[in-house]
């Protein structure tokens, strides 16, 4: 992925990945979300409570398939308990990190 930022920013664009999150691909929070703040790159999280979207399943899931043992991109069960408590607190940390807006 940093590869791929570094390709993109000969172009001295502003960037938001919209599509970062998958678990069952590779794609993780502890691994992606750094590299994003470090890079300033704006990241786009979808998938934030399970429910009716079913962001929760991988791509290809099939009703009547047992649920997977990763989950997608949901960081939240239906009833608010969290997938992953240490994904939400890199969350904390990372938005605190530095300001998302330079002050003036």
């Amino acid at each position: 992925m940093s590869k791929h930022i570094a390709d993109l920013k000969k172009h001295d664009r502003p960037m938001i990945n919209t599509e970062w999150l998958n678990r069952g691909r590779g794609s993780l929070v502890a691994t992606c979300l750094p590299v994003f703040r470090r890079e300033d790159v704006g990241c786009l999280h979808w998938g934030l409570v399970n429910g009716k979207t079913q962001t929760d399943l991988n791509w290809g899931h099939r009703p009547g398939q047992p649920e997977p043992e990763v989950w997608q991109h949901d960081l939240f069960h239906g009833d608010f308990r969290p997938y992953d408590e240490k994904e939400l607190e890199l969350f904390r940390h990372v938005i605190a990190e530095k300001p998302l807006v330079p002050s003036e």
